[in-house]
């Protein structure tokens, strides 16, 4: 999947192929989870998922492709992977420039306020995000950005 996304990001001459490769799979990897989960959505709404998976990396020091991957954690991995190849070019610049502008910056500000969760509430109303396990929310764009009480999360 990554050979897949770095293939498109050439074809486009995007300026993520002249990082350092392990900076470029990173990017790359995030990349993948703005297109997937917020291609449709805000600017804001963008940089705010690439800012979640660098706060969940950074807390659990883990790569951002570890974080992407990691089992049932974004909606988009739960499916076949050879489905979600990018097929909109220009949604697929727009997530590498997001990704780029959140990983390859150490300290980009964020707008999250230490989000580690999100999910979209015209979709789902997930367990983990009921009053008294939320400690701080913020929306942006079609999302809910949240920091969660429970000590597995946050020490």
């Amino acid at each position: 999947m990554i050979d897949v996304a770095a293939a498109h990001a050439a074809e486009a001459n995007h300026p993520v192929m002249d990082l350092p490769p392990g900076l470029r799979r990173q990017v790359l990897c995030t990349a993948l989870n703005v297109y997937h989960e917020a291609r449709g959505s805000t600017r804001h709404d963008q940089i705010s998922v690439a800012l979640v998976t660098r706060n969940r990396a950074l807390h659990e020091q883990r790569s951002y492709c570890s974080v992407v991957w990691e089992r049932a954690q974004f909606s988009w991995t739960r499916y076949k992977v050879q489905r979600l190849i990018p097929r909109d070019d220009a949604a697929w610049d727009r997530a590498l420039t997001r990704a780029m502008a959140v990983v390859a910056n150490p300290s980009p500000t964020d707008i999250t306020r230490g989000a580690r969760h999100f999910y979209n509430p015209r979709s789902v109303r997930p367990r983990w995000a009921r009053p008294g396990k939320v400690v701080t929310a913020r929306r942006i764009g079609q999302h809910r950005y949240v920091r969660l009480r429970d000590a597995r999360w946050y020490k």
